[in-house]
């Protein structure tokens, strides 16, 4: 899947604050659950309509 640079801006936009993804030291970091609802977050405020498989390809 190919993004423009305005998608891309806008995926790091909504990636940004879930630091459970990225900051092993956030208190969620290893809860599978917690990074499930944040990917889902981010696929349904993600203006393209995708799925979370794809976003994390």
């Amino acid at each position: 899947m190919k993004w423009a640079n305005n998608e891309v801006l806008e995926f790091l936009k909504l990636y940004e604050p879930q630091s459970q993804f990225w900051n092993p030291r956030h208190i969620d970091h290893k809860n599978l659950s917690t990074v499930h609802d944040a990917w889902k977050e981010i696929e349904s405020n993600f203006s393209i309509k995708t799925n979370i498989t794809k976003i994390k390809k």
